[in-house]
């Protein structure tokens, strides 16, 4: 099968286009003008193809293929809580996470209905903000406490918009992702480039927010079965069911550290995210394999080695 892959050059992405390789698909990578391309070890592949663009532009995405898309994951996006927040954005038309999330997310919805391609489209857990209950399963209120999540939440809601006018979408909703390649922003890439290279402590902000980290291939099979058998206009929550405070993932990797440094998120800050991934589990078969203390020591090796 011919799949699209946006933000292909991006940490999830990158694994996900080998996972599809690996099963003995073609690849379509649509990367940004500006990617650093993290998917370089893949370039030679001969069912790989790259398009550079952005996902707001419909002539870079029309380069695609017109003939034979199985399905586009639209993993392209504006990321970081503390970006979005250092940028002091704001959910409006042109401010720029509403650009590169809510705009690009039509621009590829657009995109797959004229193919026509189902359409995967990734959300993030910090669209729940801090819940109400935990586990926190997908009919947990959506409440964002950042512009980051804010243009998630709206993303989402165009998603769910175009599947309820008959169109073949289906959301992805990840918990904390982490593993080989992650950028040092995220806590725990932070923590494993420091473990791996790094001397003295490593300096955190709070570090009793707790967190469903999800090993990188256990993220990329959830994605791969809710393309493939997620229902039309359905979201599906991806995490362990398991919490740990960035204190006790630090512990775990074996760094020592300053907490109190980070920025400060304010109201922003989510305290808990767990998730309840019943849905995932009983009607795709998705579980869960690499423990989180195992998946950590693998994220260190390869900083050591990579």
């Amino acid at each position: 099968m011919r799949y699209v892959v946006t933000g292909a050059d991006g940490f999830i992405a990158s694994h996900l286009c080998e996972r599809l390789l690996a099963d003995g698909h073609e690849v379509v990578a649509f990367c940004h003008y500006h990617g650093a391309l993290t998917l370089s070890r893949l370039r030679e592949h001969a069912r790989l193809s790259v398009v550079w663009g952005e996902c707001q532009s419909y002539d870079t995405l029309d380069q695609m293929p017109r003939d034979g898309i199985e399905g586009v994951f639209h993993l392209a996006a504006a990321v970081d809580v503390a970006w979005s927040l250092r940028l002091g954005d704001t959910l409006c038309d042109e401010t720029y996470y509403f650009h590169q999330n809510v705009r690009g997310t039509e621009g590829v919805l657009r995109f797959a209905a004229s193919r026509p391609a189902r359409c995967l489209v990734m959300s993030s857990s910090e669209v729940y903000g801090t819940p109400d209950f935990v586990p926190i399963s997908e009919q947990h209120r959506i409440s964002p406490q950042s512009p980051y999540a804010a243009s998630k939440k709206y993303a989402d809601v165009t998603a769910w918009r175009m599947a309820q006018t008959g169109y073949d979408v289906v959301i992805a909703r990840p918990f904390n992702t982490y593993g080989p390649r992650q950028s040092p922003r995220s806590v725990i890439g932070k923590m494993c480039i420091h473990a791996a290279r790094g001397s003295g402590p490593v300096e955190l902000g709070d570090v009793e927010t707790k967190r469903d980290w999800v090993y990188v291939t256990d993220t990329v099979d959830g994605l791969v079965r809710i393309m493939a058998s997620g229902r039309r206009g359905e979201t599906y929550n991806l995490g362990t069911g398991r919490a740990v405070t960035v204190r006790e993932a630090a512990q775990m990797i074996g760094v020592e550290y300053v907490s109190g440094r980070g920025q400060d998120r304010g109201a922003a800050e989510v305290l808990i995210l767990q998730a309840d991934a019943t849905k995932a589990r009983e009607t795709l078969g998705w579980e869960p394999k690499v423990r989180l203390e195992d998946g950590l020591a693998m994220t260190v090796e390869s900083y050591r080695h990579g």
